[in-house]
């Protein structure tokens, strides 16, 4: 996703989606400004780990629903769709690489 959006795209996109998401987890609002995507997923990370596993569920998956919304409605939902999947794959491959 990063060539496609770059970090100041993907920023722009999470802050907006943290707005939308923050009156129900008022707990993201206290998410530092975005400088890298690394930066703010291990902030994510950080955040989700100190709340109640069922809250950080809810809250993870209403900021991924949002955010896939939002980056749909400006490139369309297959292409937000693949490279959303692309992204987890490259994800889970690097998660790999970091255990070796």
């Amino acid at each position: 996703m990063g060539p496609l959006i770059g970090d100041n795209g993907f920023c722009a996109l999470y802050g907006r989606a943290l707005r939308l998401v923050g009156p129900d987890y008022t707990w993201l609002a206290s998410t530092a400004p975005c400088q890298t995507r690394a930066a703010q997923i291990d902030a994510l990370d950080d955040m989700l780990a100190s709340v109640a596993p069922d809250l950080a569920q809810a809250a993870h998956a209403a900021l991924l629903q949002t955010f896939t919304n939002l980056l749909a409605s400006l490139i369309g939902h297959a292409l937000a769709r693949r490279l959303l999947d692309a992204a987890a794959v490259d994800g889970e491959e690097k998660k790999v690489q970091d255990h070796n």
